[in-house]
């Protein structure tokens, strides 16, 4: 979880992805947002199968770190996709609604097919 809120993080700073002309074409920004959110798409989908597997009965146990997540990774993540441009659903594999619900599978004790 920590690496993805630091890519998340680290999407969401700085950098010219919304194309300001810093030294960037728009080529590249296109091209850099996608590399991206490929990453953290391929990083969660593996994170998602393998902690909706486990099982953490206690209620508040189980949502202590759903909530961290979701304060560190959903300003991020939304931050970045208002840096897509015109057409953000051509790059993004998860809206943020994608994610919540997601979230809400980590620690279930899903079967692996479940899982996906």
């Amino acid at each position: 979880m920590q690496c993805l809120s630091i890519q998340g993080l680290s999407s969401s700073g700085g950098g010219s992805v919304g194309g300001d002309g810093v030294g960037n074409s728009s080529g590249a920004s296109r091209a850099l947002v996608k590399d991206r959110l490929k990453i953290f798409s391929g990083q969660f989908e593996e994170l998602h199968q393998r902690q909706s597997q486990w099982t953490v009965p206690d209620t508040k146990l189980r949502e202590s770190p759903r909530l961290a997540v979701v304060e560190v990774l959903f300003p991020a993540y939304r931050s970045f996709i208002k840096r897509v441009g015109k057409n953000p659903h051509k790059y993004i594999r998860y809206s943020a609604k994608d994610l919540d619900r997601m979230l809400g599978e980590f620690f279930e004790g899903k079967t692996l097919n479940e899982a996906r």
